[in-house]
């Protein structure tokens, strides 16, 4: 087990090939505001899915503290405080890009042309 486990990080390490960890996350929010539909993205750039995970426990964490959220098993994203959760966040190590678009995920898309 403790072979593998070894393996296993060996393998992380080759995938990320020198370069820092990170991630990106990109999300689409529909819905209505003034009776009107509105979408929006969020990009969020991170420095690793570690510490995102545990800025997002923590956030949560936090919010249970403070009685946000009502005791029970719940989905982050119908229980938490939107606003109150994204401040949590920004405050940690753990974002690094947070940015709020006016556009769909779909407007986004580039297409990449050359050769390699």
């Amino acid at each position: 087990r403790a072979d593998a486990a070894q393996r296993l990080r060996q393998a992380s390490l080759l995938d990320l090939s020198g370069q820092a960890r990170f991630v990106t996350l990109l999300v689409q929010l529909d819905g209505h505001r003034d009776d009107r539909p509105i979408t929006r993205s969020v990009l969020l750039g991170g420095t690793g899915n570690a510490a995102l995970t545990g800025a997002m426990a923590a956030a949560s964490a936090l919010s249970v503290l403070e009685g946000e959220i009502p005791p029970g098993c719940h989905h982050a994203a119908q229980a938490l405080p939107p606003a109150a959760t994204l401040e949590r966040l920004q405050r940690t190590s753990a974002i690094s890009v947070l940015e709020l678009l006016d556009v769909p995920i779909d407007h986004l898309r580039r297409a990449e042309e050359g050769s390699l």
